[in-house]
């Protein structure tokens, strides 16, 4: 597998820089339940499931329960889908 930069955990306002590979830092990934954590390793797929719409998923849910779980209920997820454009269509 390419190695990647490190990014950001994506939980709430956690700062940690994780690994490319990894979802989020270990303290958060703990709070995971683990049918969760199951959810996103088989989605990802030793990186064969990168940016799938099934991956994203499972990343939303598990980045969602540790915001809820921490009470930052109005943390930006980094995986939610955009915002549909405020332009109608004609």
């Amino acid at each position: 597998m390419k190695q990647g930069p490190p990014h950001e955990c994506p939980v709430g306002d956690c700062q940690l820089q994780v690994a490319h590979h990894l979802l989020m830092c270990a303290s958060h990934w703990r709070m995971v339940p683990f049918s969760l954590r199951r959810a996103v390793d088989r989605t990802w797929n030793l990186g064969r499931g990168y940016a799938t719409p099934e991956h994203r998923e499972a990343c939303r849910n598990a980045v969602d329960h540790v915001n809820w779980a921490q009470g930052n209920t109005d943390a930006v997820n980094p995986f939610a889908d955009p915002a549909p454009s405020s332009e109608a269509a004609p």
